[in-house]
């Protein structure tokens, strides 16, 4: 969160649920590609069920929401509000991309706080994924290996390293259930199956006569 984004979020005229939604909502999708406004999606992250506080978001309070911020500067619509209505509007987010176009391309040490940039998605259609997302988890590992050493990169470089750890990772789940599939229907008898197969020792297979 860079301190323009700071500034217009504690604009009185901005209420908490747009907080909310910019903050934990809106920002971290922004850092993995280009977002879409999904109304419907909107008011379930924003209603609180089962508890006794609990709220259900209207489409008119989540309009609403996306109102204030558009007014605050905030978000902007890509290429207008068709309809009058932020459903399916291509969102863009002017004070955060605005940062990061100002942003020297420096090396430095990767961090544990370290966190793709919005052009994280075209890095990852370069190195051959097919989506940009990725979970907390792989981020963390990502994170705590490589701030343990003294690498020095940029933003772009470490977003690629990235990328192409997430490709490895998922070929190599994709590849294991193919092996293991490939070994259970070899033939008993044949070479790579009885290899698998464990012998006791002093088993009668081994005796000498």
């Amino acid at each position: 969160m860079n301190l323009s984004e700071l500034e217009h979020l504690r604009s009185p005229s901005l209420s908490h649920q747009s907080r909310s939604l910019y903050l934990l909502y809106l920002r971290p999708l922004r850092e993995q590609g280009e977002i879409c406004a999904d109304l419907y999606a909107i008011c379930n992250y924003l209603s609180v069920p089962g508890s006794r506080l609990s709220t259900q978001v209207s489409l008119q309070l989540a309009e609403a929401c996306l109102d204030e911020l558009f007014r605050e500067g905030l978000i902007a619509p890509l290429n207008g509000r068709p309809n009058s209505s932020w459903q399916n509007t291509a969102l863009s987010l002017p004070l955060y991309e605005a940062e990061l176009n100002r942003l020297p391309a420096r090396v430095f040490r990767m961090t544990q706080d370290w966190r793709p940039s919005a052009n994280f998605k075209a890095t990852c259609t370069l190195c051959g994924l097919e989506t940009a997302s990725f979970t907390d988890r792989e981020l963390h590992g990502f994170c705590s290996y490589w701030s343990g050493t003294t690498e020095l990169r940029n933003q772009a470089a470490w977003e690629r390293a990235f990328a192409l750890r997430l490709k490895k990772q998922r070929s190599a789940r994709l590849s294991r259930p193919a092996a293991q599939e490939a070994q259970a229907r070899e033939p008993l008898g044949h070479p790579m199956a009885e290899r698998s197969i464990p012998r006791a020792e002093g088993s009668p297979f081994e005796r000498r006569t």
